[in-house]
């Protein structure tokens, strides 16, 4: 297999298992290395995970090269060099307490604006890069000269003028930013910043390649870029633990970041679904684990666990798992992070967006909070339909098959 000399541009280190972008970046960035390319990772946001770190623990075998415009090198430890990076670094380091304590402080929310001038909530989607991070992205670009070059998102893409030669690029979409900012609209809230389908457009037809999660996705992409090729390439799922046992305990799982659609979203469910499901089974109990943690009230039936290294403590004692979104568009990665765990999942008609449909469900979709809490209820008082959906879980997750990811990577590569 011949080697290749890529450069990767994302915002934030891609961590397994962080977020669902970050996750669905780190099957792109854990391919390259193990197909033995020359990797270089451009990381161009200040969100750094602490104050001094290194990336040597969490790449093995074939390591990439990193770039951080936010931060120094010093051997193999990298530590925070402009002044967004250091609070950013210094937040991180914080135990979880005192992040919450500093969130609800006027000097970590000076010179933002979460209200605009008519009231409407600003639901922040992305951040594109500044003039100076473009042009440094740029030159370090030209200076490698690789063979393609993958961005994270069209917020990444605006360094591309600034390139002093072609390069064969390809895009990992993650999402029809559009078709969110609509959802995000219906909600009655503003995304910031707000892309429509032409401003997409623009974007999309600078890369050779638009690498979609869902072919819903694909479609959407096509339709608005016809002149590049699209791809789907869905997240691949490694390791389903099977368990077919069913806890005697009625705990269920809830896993997110503090993104604004997990926090609408649990804190919908919390107040339309979660007071009618308690009135038909008292000892039932939701465990919530992630940085989401932070904007809910702990309660005698709620569990804040915050974030976790190893969640699968938590998520062995869980009958199933919800993820009660409202609004958004593309592949919702953490219900692939439940099916990893063995667990069914209830959510919305916009979480099911871009999962197969299958009878008995691995994934059941609701329209409504009382349908919702029927859901809810029914899984955690029937054995016999949660064995049901447990059952398929193995099969179900074929259709995010590794070796299916790999391959069609490789074809856009050029490495099959």
């Amino acid at each position: 297999m011949e080697s290749k000399k890529i450069v990767f541009v994302v915002e934030d280190f891609p961590y397994q298992g962080q977020n669902g972008y970050s996750t669905y970046n780190r099957a792109f960035l854990d391919n390259f290395v193990a197909t033995g390319n020359k990797v270089t990772v451009i990381v161009t946001g200040p969100r750094l995970p602490g104050i001094i770190f290194s990336q040597s623990s969490y790449i093995s075998g074939n390591k990439p090269s990193y770039c951080y415009i936010h931060a120094k090198s010093w051997g193999s430890y990298f530590f925070p060099s402009t002044f967004p990076s250091i609070l950013r670094g210094l937040f991180a380091s914080l135990p979880r307490f005192l992040k919450v304590a500093v969130k609800e402080t006027k000097l970590f929310k000076l010179g933002k604006s979460d209200i605009d001038s008519s009231r409407k909530k600003i639901v922040k989607i992305g951040r594109f890069i500044s003039s100076h991070e473009a042009k440094f992205t740029a030159k370090l670009i030209d200076g490698i000269s690789p063979e393609i070059i993958f961005v994270d998102t069209l917020f990444r893409a605006n360094f591309i003028h600034h390139l002093q030669r072609s390069y064969n690029l390809a895009l990992i979409a993650h999402d029809v930013f559009y078709s969110r900012c609509k959802s995000i609209s219906k909600q009655g809230c503003l995304a910031s910043p707000d892309i429509s389908s032409n401003d997409e457009s623009n974007i999309l037809r600078k890369f050779n390649h638009v690498i979609a999660i869902t072919d819903e996705d694909a479609s959407l992409l096509s339709a608005i870029a016809p002149d590049v090729g699209v791809i789907t390439l869905m997240p691949p799922l490694d390791l389903v633990v099977k368990q077919n046992n069913i806890p005697k305990d009625k705990r269920i799982i809830y896993i997110g970041s503090a993104a604004h659609h997990n926090v609408q979203g649990l804190q919908w469910f919390l107040r339309e679904v979660w007071p009618s499901v308690l009135n038909s089974i008292p000892d039932a109990q939701l465990d919530i684990v992630g940085s989401v943690c932070d904007h809910i009230d702990s309660s005698s039936n709620i569990v804040l666990h915050g974030r976790l290294d190893e969640v699968s403590l938590v998520a062995k004692m869980a009958r199933f798992s919800i993820n009660p979104v409202l609004a958004g568009s593309g592949l919702k990665i953490k219900v692939l992070d439940y099916l990893a765990h063995g667990l069914p999942c209830i959510t919305t008609l916009v979480g099911i967006a871009g999962f197969p449909h299958t009878d008995p469900p691995a994934i059941k979709a609701c329209a409504d909070a009382h349908s919702y809490a029927s859901g809810v209820i029914n899984w955690l008082q029937s054995d016999n339909d949660l064995i049901a959906s447990k059952a398929i879980i193995p099969d179900y997750c074929s259709h995010f098959s590794r070796a299916t990811f790999n391959k069609k990577l490789g074809i856009l590569i050029g490495q099959n």
